[in-house]
């Protein structure tokens, strides 16, 4: 229950200072300014289906403007959200874009309550999981998950799925297959998150997380002709064309980039794209450089996770042991989600400048998140180190959360942000 209040909290929160920001009297239509962009889309799926009134030979669509293209299809969005929203406004009869807001704000409580979950599952200290969820909750882009957006809906299945892999409750397996199922429903990177059940070797609960984006693409098949016809769109019309070797491109900056436009919203996506990347560098290495897996290897853990059993320098009973191998095994393998979600989402959107990976960064920011405190919760900071962690800290917190309500305000003023 008191997971579920401070889920409701957060919540409540986000949608309040997303009212209050844009200095409306009337705080209806403040609510209703958190459709947009991507939101209309979503809705027309949701009221009307899929349509496409595309040429049948698609080697005609080179020929056609790219505005003109987008009139002519909405096969660019995965239907896991439009279908959510079309149930719940035949099952309560409110209008859609209500509906549209109120599902994607229920599943922001889910992804609260999960996140929380995740974090006692992984036996994160107290104080490291408050420090998680508010570096959270500070991100630029955390208002998107009480927006007219498929954000909260893939990052509660994401979380509900990491969450239910790490169960060994006798349902679990069921639970983590049918919250992966969603997941790939809901954006096809999910494809990429279901291979985290491999590390726990459940096969089949990634054969099934798997399953969400097959049944699109046999739909997509049977009813338009092509399988691949989401992928062909989103190349044509939405200009998404991978460049999977853009860290070697004069488009990718090594170093954030400074200047008048500092706030505009593509180049805030452009700096996070090169924050982003440095820090899965950085903590790649320094996952590398410790001698977890070694000392591990050998049931010999020198950790605060080993002080607290009394077993410092000797070898641990084996449930300890398997458990800290287990854990080790987790934070490896949400830093192998990170870098590869990372990889892909700004492979995608190179050739646009990286646009929209402020957005696209919240999963990977989520899971490092996760990373960070976990590995804080066993070797606590001291001394010198502490203050200066709390004065970097302190100053991410003023820094994002100022950004987050400079986009907040342009996005519910009808500027695009991402």
């Amino acid at each position: 229950m008191r997971i579920f209040a401070i889920a409701c909290g957060i919540t409540f929160i986000q949608i309040l200072l997303a009212i209050l920001v844009q200095g409306q009297r009337s705080p209806i239509v403040s609510y209703e300014h958190l459709n947009a962009f991507d939101s209309v889309w979503y809705q027309g799926i949701a009221e009307k289906g899929y349509f496409s009134n595309l040429p049948r030979d698609r080697d005609d669509w080179k020929d056609i403007d790219q505005d003109k293209f987008q009139q002519l299809t909405n096969i660019a969005f995965l239907p896991a959200y439009p279908l959510l929203v079309h149930f719940f406004h035949r099952m309560i009869g409110i209008p859609f874009r209500t509906a549209m807001l109120l599902v994607s704000q229920a599943f922001c409580v889910g992804f609260w309550i999960y996140l929380q979950l995740f974090l006692n599952q992984l036996r994160v200290s107290k104080r490291m999981r408050q420090l998680c969820i508010l570096s959270i909750i500070v991100y630029p882009s955390t208002f998107f998950l009480v927006t007219g957006y498929s954000e909260s809906l893939f990052l509660f299945f994401m979380m509900g799925f990491l969450y239910w892999c790490n169960c060994e409750s006798k349902y679990a397996c069921i639970l983590a297959g049918l919250h992966g199922f969603a997941m790939s429903l809901t954006r096809i990177l999910g494809l990429v998150v279901s291979l985290y059940a491999l590390i726990q070797r459940r096969i089949l609960v990634t054969i099934a997380s798997m399953m969400g984006v097959v049944v699109f693409f046999t739909y997509l098949h049977f009813i338009f002709g092509y399988w691949d016809f989401y992928l062909k769109i989103q190349r044509v019309g939405w200009l998404v064309v991978p460049d999977y070797l853009f860290p070697l491109h004069d488009g990718f900056h090594f170093l954030p980039t400074f200047g008048q436009h500092l706030l505009d919203p593509n180049q805030v996506s452009a700096n996070i794209t090169t924050l982003m990347f440095w820090i899965l560098v950085l903590l790649s290495l320094a996952m590398l450089h410790r001698t977890s897996i070694r000392s591990a290897s050998s049931c010999v853990i020198p950790s605060d996770f080993a002080k607290q059993n009394s077993i410092e320098g000797r070898k641990m009973p084996n449930t300890q042991c398997d458990t800290a191998i287990k854990f080790i095994e987790v934070r490896y393998g949400l830093l192998s989600l990170a870098i590869i979600l990372f990889y892909l989402q700004a492979s995608a959107v190179s050739s646009l400048g990286f646009r929209s990976m402020s957005r696209y960064c919240l999963p990977v920011f989520i899971l490092l998140a996760i990373i960070v405190s976990h590995r804080l919760t066993e070797s606590n900071l001291e001394g010198r180190t502490k203050y200066v962690a709390c004065i970097v800290f302190s100053v991410y917190c003023i820094a994002a959360l100022t950004l987050q309500l400079h986009l907040l305000d342009l996005f519910t003023h009808k500027e695009w942000v991402g």
